[in-house]
């Protein structure tokens, strides 16, 4: 219960964290959190706003020491997939992930898939999927 509160107070104060960060701290399984949460938010009615890929640009970028530049692209492009309507229904870390690996490659820094979708906690295949919808927006 007190890992999903954290996690309820990030999602209500607009601090974008994963599930898995949470429950990596808490040392407590995934589905436990969920279920907890879930109940916190139907008891609570939380005003939990949905996470958006450009919020976890920043904390991603930090990880990876991109450049201001790489970050600054990676966030435009989340914010421009973000008003087609393209994250609906995405992991918002992975469709990031896929924002900083494209503005990487864009800028010259040869970030890796392997890298970005490690930090990102996503798969490799996330991050590919993620990187050819970018691509076919032309944004």
């Amino acid at each position: 219960m007190a890992a999903a509160s954290v996690y309820g107070a990030c999602r209500c104060n607009g601090r974008p964290r994963t599930l898995d960060d949470i429950t990596e701290s808490a040392r407590v399984e995934q589905s436990r959190v969920t279920n907890a949460y879930t109940t916190l938010n139907t008891e609570l009615g939380l005003p939990a706003q949905p996470v958006t890929p450009s919020a976890f640009v920043p904390r991603l970028a930090s990880e990876l020491d991109v450049s201001d530049q790489i970050r600054q692209r990676a966030r435009q492009l989340a914010e421009a997939s973000e008003s087609t309507g393209a994250t609906t229904g995405v992991r918002p870390s992975g469709f990031a992930a896929a924002c900083l690996y494209k503005a990487g490659r864009e800028d010259g820094m040869w970030l890796t898939q392997s890298d970005v979708a490690d930090v990102a906690n996503v798969s490799v295949v996330t991050v590919r999927t993620h990187r050819d919808a970018l691509d076919e927006l032309a944004v």
